[in-house]
């Protein structure tokens, strides 16, 4: 399993745009980001969209396999931001 470290000093206040326009060194395995930085906003949207997809992978197999209705859910993402 990989540590991560955070890179970010952030308290418990409003983010501002100079808040989510810090930039840390890539942490992952993406071969395109690997030796870049990347700022906060793409951190936070990265998660927000890979939390998005495996909501809607889970809704799906309910849906499909246990015949549970579940209709739009969780629904478009920018709708869900």
């Amino acid at each position: 399993m990989h540590q991560r470290t955070n890179q970010f000093n952030l308290t418990s206040r409003r983010l501002t745009e100079a808040d989510l326009a810090l930039e840390s060194p890539y942490a992952g395995t993406m071969a395109g980001l690997v030796g870049r930085n990347v700022t906060l906003r793409y951190l936070l949207l990265r998660i927000a969209a890979h939390t998005f997809f495996h909501i809607g992978d889970i809704a799906s197999v309910r849906s499909r396999r246990l015949g549970q209705s579940v209709g739009d859910y969780p629904g478009l993402l920018p709708a869900c931001l």
